[in-house]
């Protein structure tokens, strides 16, 4: 499952993008990929502006430049360990990976 770094000039803006959307959109793959369903869900203004906050206290915490390589050791790290926190039973094979 990929992950959005906030330190990298590149991810922090498509995480700063995303906070201004008044919905998100979702689509379902059946497991053959024969059947799809799109669902768009309204996400309330209150929520919108809390993560807005959130997005910018995390921006006030990290100091210096924004990376603009891809590789970030210290995030890279991070996910690993987050990852590690995660049962397989929760996500299936393959939801990692990429």
């Amino acid at each position: 499952m990929p992950c959005l770094n906030p330190r990298r000039a590149t991810d922090c803006e498509i995480i700063q993008r995303f906070s201004r959307e008044k919905s998100i959109r979702f689509l379902f793959l059946s497991a053959d990929l024969d059947d799809a369903v799109d669902v768009q869900i309204v996400w309330p203004l209150a929520q919108r502006s809390q993560v807005r906050r959130l997005i910018q206290t995390i921006d006030q915490t990290l100091t210096g430049e924004k990376f603009t390589a891809a590789f970030d050791p210290d995030f890279e790290q991070a996910r690993q360990e987050f990852q590690a926190l995660l049962t397989t039973v929760e996500f299936p094979d393959g939801v990692w990976d990429g």
